[in-house]
């Protein structure tokens, strides 16, 4: 079963390359001629959107790439971020290139996200002025010396208020700080009293998606373990019921189909083992129940530009066993008579386990970005061993179904 599980997880990696990481968003693209064409625009990170628009008319409409200068610019319409195509001089080299869209007024600023990070300053006459910050310097005495030149080219630019120039001498290098500044400008310098346009109304925002997904299922469960360091019982088998939760963490402007999985798991095992001695013409009967919780914290990953959204995922697993029970009777003949002796939860396994958990899975689409998710899991325990013999003490494994709702 193990070789099935990899087999699938490369088979899906397989079909993967032929599929480029894409993110879409609804958005519209301003043509040179200003015409506005609306459709859905790959919202990736602002040093891809720099160079580049993805363009879609319809979600499943043929995509049409946009280089800087073919188009005047493009906007999210949900996310609120605008690009429009600048001719700037980057590292003594002039290119043309979608540069951030920050503030609108007197003065406009702009964000173009490579390093560091640049922040282009065009006044009424369309002059460009850059600043960007260089990594810190470590001095002499091993402490870090901070580049603040980008200060002094703030108080170049803002030259003509002399109150906003004298300020920036305490701007971070971040964009909260540049567009505070800039409007700052606008305010004290615009004569008819007409309010700049701040596209990036969210400065703060991050672009982190959130999942979570609820599940019910069943579950096939063996346990063998080592009675009275002596040899293994046979295998129990458990059939049960299983409910679950997941939760998400993903960046989808970096890498859509990676996200950090965390989740838990409840169930129940009811496992019994039956064994003779025929050295001592003993018969065992060994009972054990028990409640599972397995806590999982891993990493998924979701073909998400195919019809449906097949993955697999890995993930670091901790099983704890609750409201354990057990009973192991022992039936022998004495004397021509048959004896018993029961003992009550005497003999268990480990009550925490960790270990692995791999799986694949599909994710079904519905309407308002809900999905239906089916999965089959597998959870492999790692179990102590004895000093001596290095053998494990006990072994369990778990083969899971999932049907769940992702939301």
């Amino acid at each position: 079963m193990r070789k099935v599980f990899l087999n699938l997880l490369f088979m899906l990696i397989l079909s993967n390359l032929t599929y480029g990481q894409t993110n879409f968003k609804k958005g519209f693209v301003i043509t040179n001629q200003n015409d506005t064409l609306n459709g859905f625009i790959d919202f990736r990170t602002d040093e891809v959107n720099s160079m580049e628009c993805k363009f879609k008319t319809s979600e499943n409409a043929s995509e049409t790439i946009y280089e800087p200068g073919k188009i005047s610019g493009f906007r999210f319409v949900e996310e609120g971020k605008f690009y429009v195509s600048k001719t700037i001089t980057l590292d003594s080299i002039q290119q043309t290139l979608f540069l951030e869209y920050l503030v609108q007024g007197m003065m406009n600023l702009y964000y173009l996200g490579r390093g560091n990070g640049y922040y282009f300053f065009e006044n009424n006459d369309q002059t460009m002025i850059s600043v960007t910050k260089k990594p810190d310097e470590i001095v002499e005495d091993g402490k870090a010396k901070p580049d603040i030149s980008y200060k002094n080219t703030m108080s170049y630019v803002f030259r003509e208020c002399l109150p906003v120039a004298l300020q920036t001498s305490n701007a971070d290098f971040n964009r909260k700080s540049m567009i505070l500044y800039t409007k700052d400008y606008h305010d004290k310098m615009c004569d008819t009293g007409g309010k700049c346009i701040i596209f990036e109304n969210d400065y703060k925002k991050r672009f982190t998606k959130f999942d979570f997904a609820i599940y019910t299922g069943f579950e096939v469960s063996s346990m063998k373990l080592l009675l009275n360091n002596a040899f293994y019982m046979p295998v129990m088998y458990s059939f049960s019921p299983i409910i679950g939760g997941n939760f998400e963490v993903s960046d989808p402007r970096h890498l859509k189909s990676l996200s950090l999985n965390l989740g838990l798991t409840c169930s129940a095992f009811n496992g019994v083992s039956e064994f003779s001695s025929i050295s001592s013409d003993s018969y065992y009967k060994y009972n054990f129940s028990a409640i599972n919780t397995v806590l999982n914290l891993g990493l998924k990953y979701t073909f998400t530009n195919l019809e449906l959204n097949p993955g697999f995922e890995f993930n670091f697993i901790m099983s704890n066993l609750y409201n354990c029970k057990s009973t192991l009777k022992n039936e022998f003949m004495l004397s021509n008579t048959i004896q018993s002796i029961v003992k009550e939860n005497e003999v268990f396994p480990s009550f925490s386990l960790p270990g692995l958990n791999p799986g694949i899975g599909c994710e079904f689409p519905l309407k308002n970005k809900k999905y239906i998710v089916v999965k089959l899991m597998y959870l492999y325990y790692y179990t102590p061993k004895r000093h001596k013999e290095d053998i494990p003490t006990d072994y369990l494994e778990t083969y899971q179904l999932r049907l769940g709702y992702k939301f």
